[in-house]
């Protein structure tokens, strides 16, 4: 039952306990590879008729980590949902949170998408894994996915939805060079392949 306390008066003989309510945590990683991926919105609601709280939700970091904390004070059922554009949610169901311990980590894998590939040109071979490579939707806000280019000039994107991209490829370095390309993929394609040019004036 509630309790009225006046916190004006010293009350002999109360003991209050404050819950901190349960968490949950775990790791979001790709059903193909299982390679972590950011940027997934992880939410957890009530399942059954348990009471709980209104549903949480956390963003995974660029390891792939999230953590829900302070979902409920009292036993009961979860049901985890992640979601990332591009890719197929993935669920998981009948999640028992018990008072006062909290579910070893939690591990959702995410499939399907267009992995895009492709190759940065025109730069030199010592100076290309300094590049990384961004792709950004058009007309949406937001940093985008980004991959690191390698020795060789190659770079690959997992995830992406079809549509028109925008690709930013730069050194990262002060005074670096960047170019950016335009594309469009395809609705139904699984991969998509690319080459980013940079003209010779900006050789870096």
């Amino acid at each position: 039952a509630d309790l009225d306390v006046d916190t004006t008066q010293d009350i002999d003989g109360l003991k209050i306990t404050l819950s901190r309510g349960a968490s949950l945590s775990g790791i979001v990683l790709h059903d193909q590879d299982g390679s972590p991926i950011a940027r997934v919105t992880v939410t957890a609601t009530a399942a059954g008729q348990d009471r709980f709280a209104a549903a949480r939700n956390a963003t995974t970091g660029p390891d792939g980590a999230y953590a829900l904390t302070g979902l409920t004070v009292s036993p009961g059922r979860y049901m985890l949902r992640a979601e990332s554009s591009g890719l197929r949610p993935a669920t998981l169901d009948g999640i028992v949170v018990t008072a006062g311990a909290a579910p070893p980590p939690l591990e959702l894998r995410l499939g399907g998408g267009v992995t895009l590939t492709g190759a940065i040109t025109g730069v030199k071979e010592s100076d290309l894994p300094q590049f990384t490579v961004r792709a950004m939707a058009t007309g949406l806000g937001g940093f985008g996915t980004s991959a690191p280019v390698d020795s060789t000039g190659h770079f690959e994107m997992k995830g992406l939805s079809a549509g028109t991209l925008t690709l930013l490829a730069g050194s990262g370095l002060l005074g670096g060079k960047s170019t950016t390309r335009t594309v469009k993929i395809p609705e139904g394609v699984d991969t998509f392949e690319t080459e980013i040019e940079f003209p010779h004036g900006n050789m870096v």
